[in-house]
């Protein structure tokens, strides 16, 4: 098995001095400016690299190369070839094989014999390196102060062209010359960009600063399938959470059944669920951005027949959501038009199935607002009541023909991972909703999403909504008392 080698960066190269912050946030732009990338801080990258190189003819480099006795003495590292021009060659019969080591006594006993055996010569190389074969982690790390070496920030989330880094306050300082050498090291990356700690609370997005690249935050990417675009500067959109979007649409949703999507932002859950699953989608939004994205990522997937986009406040837009549907179910869109055949032996009899009953029931509630979404689950508290009232036995007789539908609520917890955490989550959950919720409640899961920070982990809370909290006669004066 071939042993794959890494050169470390050049040890005389010079750190940068550790610098400190005045600004109130960290954010000292002065002093950042003040650490760029330059030419004569690349040119310390350079390294001579002393080797062993065997002389060989060009005919025999792959089965050298492949042959189990050698394999482990060949160099391999990732961007460089181990096969070079031997410059005294002169009719470039014979190439120079490059060994992962510059005394021949280092050499895998197995190797060693073998090129023997073979009468190949050895001869020393010397392996020039310079900026272009260090990844952005190895630099980073080398140019950093030793006092801030224990969490390099070489871990960056990319969307579309832009990468995004939440950067610590110490780090700060060194942010411009970081962008620079990742944009410089990743050419797929147009932007580097750094969420600061400050967040629109009325609009769920936070406040970013350009590290490098051009301000171009206007995003177009591929998620399941579905395409998206957005204005990243405005909405809130996180890639981790793509696993997620795809486990809970596969887990829990089925064609036609409709989904409300409280907190949709740029529409992942939305999307995925209509396009994927054929399911029917009310999203919703109180970000203008977002709605704007989300009726422009509908159109772009074909989806304006199964998703309608709506703004607001989620309470409002939860009740009006299951009154929406009941007076304007969802119908199955008709199948596109195919070709017809001028071949008469080719015309079909096509038999008309069934048309299926229009979706007038809200099957799921999706609400991903981790922060508060727990707060929001008095929005059910009463939510048949006006249909039941309005529309009476027909509103009932449909009631009790089908499912209860399902919450699914995200949420942070700082409580330690088990049930310690489930007691949190379900308290939280019971305060808001008035209604006990614990593990034995119909359809009941509490699943870990991610980590988030040392001592803050995200959920998801799914069960399914009682009749009693769905039929209580007063929102206000029967809360808690369900």
């Amino acid at each position: 098995m071939s042993t794959t080698t890494r050169f470390a960066p050049p040890h005389q190269i010079v750190r940068l001095p550790l610098l400190r912050s005045t600004g109130e946030d960290g954010n000292d732009s002065e002093i950042s400016t003040r650490i760029q990338l330059t030419d004569e801080l690349r040119d310390q990258f350079r390294l001579k690299v002393p080797l062993l190189a065997i002389k060989i003819k060009a005919e025999q480099i792959s089965n050298v190369k492949s042959n189990p006795l050698t394999r482990s003495a060949i160099l391999a590292s990732k961007g460089l070839p181990s096969v070079r021009i031997d410059p005294l060659s002169t009719d470039q019969s014979h190439k120079l094989l490059l060994l992962n080591s510059s005394q021949i006594d280092q050499l895998p006993t197995s190797a060693l014999d073998y090129f023997k055996q073979s009468g190949l010569e050895f001869r020393p190389f010397e392996l020039q390196l310079d900026w272009n074969y260090f990844q952005a982690e190895e630099i980073i790390e080398r140019l950093l102060p030793e006092e801030l070496l224990s969490e390099v920030p070489s871990s960056f989330t990319i969307i579309g062209h832009i990468a995004h880094f939440n950067l610590r306050k110490e780090y700060l300082p060194y942010r411009h010359l970081i962008g620079q050498i990742i944009l410089e090291k990743n050419s797929a990356i147009r932007t580097v960009v750094n969420k600061l700690d400050s967040i629109n609370s009325t609009f769920r997005f936070f406040q970013i600063d350009l590290m490098a690249g051009e301000p171009d935050y206007q995003v177009s990417l591929s998620q399941a399938s579905c395409r998206f675009e957005f204005d990243f500067s405005k909405v809130y959109y996180n890639p981790r959470l793509s696993t997620e979007h795809a486990k809970l649409v596969s887990t829990f949703l089925n064609p036609r059944e409709v989904l409300l999507d409280a907190f949709a932002g740029v529409g992942p859950f939305a999307i995925q669920a209509a396009r994927n699953h054929s399911c029917f989608v009310i999203a919703s939004d109180l970000n203008p951005s977002a709605v704007e994205a989300l009726k422009r990522n509908v159109t772009l997937n074909r989806l304006s027949s199964r998703v309608r986009v709506f703004s607001g406040d989620a309470r409002d837009r939860i009740r009006d959501g299951v009154m929406n549907v009941w007076q304007n179910p969802f119908v199955e869109p008709p199948p596109p038009p195919t070709r017809r055949s001028s071949s008469i032996k080719e015309i079909k009899v096509i038999v008309e199935k069934p048309k299926p009953e229009p979706s007038r029931l809200v099957s799921h509630f999706v609400m991903n607002l981790p922060e508060l979404a727990l707060n929001f689950l008095d929005a059910y508290i009463g939510l048949y009541t006006p249909l039941l009232k309005e529309f009476g036995q027909d509103f009932k007789t449909v009631v009790d023909n089908s499912p209860l539908p399902m919450v699914h609520c995200y949420c942070f917890s700082k409580a330690e991972e088990g049930e310690e955490a489930e007691r949190d989550i379900c308290d939280r959950a019971t305060l808001a909703l008035g209604y006990k919720v614990h593990s034995s409640i119909s359809r009941f899961e509490l699943a870990h999403v991610r980590k988030v920070a040392p001592h803050k982990d995200m959920y998801r809370l799914s069960f399914e909504l009682p009749r009693e909290v769905l039929f209580c006669k007063s929102i206000d004066s029967v809360k808690g008392r369900c």
